[in-house]
């Protein structure tokens, strides 16, 4: 699609109708009508900026999640003592932005729990996205984090940074089939996952093996 000059206003009220449309209805069920209406622009408008119903639902999502980015508070991550308080703590932080931003966090959400409504292209825009920020943030929020630690020899930052990423990884495949189950989970519902993952996180720090003074 080749580039068209957009009025930032135009496009604020449109992304801010879409996001409560697409959340209301579903990706398949929203009308670009009903959004070009509360938008207050014509419905060829909504087509000349973005091209299709697909596009402006990956046009939403992706500036829905760098406007949560913006918002929050990554000291919540990167303050952390450890790890395992990094996690605990992110997920308190979360329930509160939920909580906040609403519409906001439920279209984040909806992208594990409708994503098969898109076509194929958006489907993989959409993951494609969501892999990269993963691979962005995880360093950025946990190394700090890391560096604070006290490493035995011969582990270095980028190995735990891998390991949290793996974690981070499995976290996200199961609260996406988590919430293809559950339509309208919250985040305080994916608490057992992230028990699990705090388990995980746990013996990333401390390691699986009883010490062996212990073990005699």
């Amino acid at each position: 699609m080749k580039d068209v000059v957009k009025d930032p206003l135009k496009v604020e009220q449109i992304i801010k109708s879409a996001q409560k449309e697409f959340v209301d209805q579903g990706f398949t069920r929203a009308k670009t009508e009903t959004i070009a209406k509360n938008a207050g622009v014509s419905k060829g408008l909504i087509f000349h900026y973005y091209g299709s119903k697909a596009n402006l639902y990956y046009e939403t999502f992706v500036t829905t999640m760098e406007m949560i980015t913006e918002k929050a508070d990554l000291t919540v991550w990167t303050g952390a003592e450890n790890l395992e308080s990094m996690i605990k703590n992110a997920l308190i932080y979360k329930m509160k932005l939920q909580i906040e931003y609403k519409t906001e966090f439920a279209l984040s959400m909806q992208a594990y729990t409708s994503l098969t409504e898109l076509p194929e292209l958006e489907q993989q825009k959409v993951a494609d996205y969501i892999k990269k920020q993963m691979a962005e943030y995880v360093p950025m929020m946990s190394g700090p984090v890391i560096d604070r630690l006290n490493l035995r020899d011969g582990v270095t930052q980028e190995q735990v940074i891998s390991l949290v990423g793996t974690v981070g990884s499995a976290v996200q495949d199961k609260s996406k089939v988590f919430l293809q189950q559950h339509p309208e989970a919250t985040v305080a519902d994916l608490q057992p996952i992230v028990d699990e993952a705090v388990a995980l996180i746990e013996i990333i720090e401390h390691g699986a093996l009883k010490p062996e003074s212990d073990t005699k």
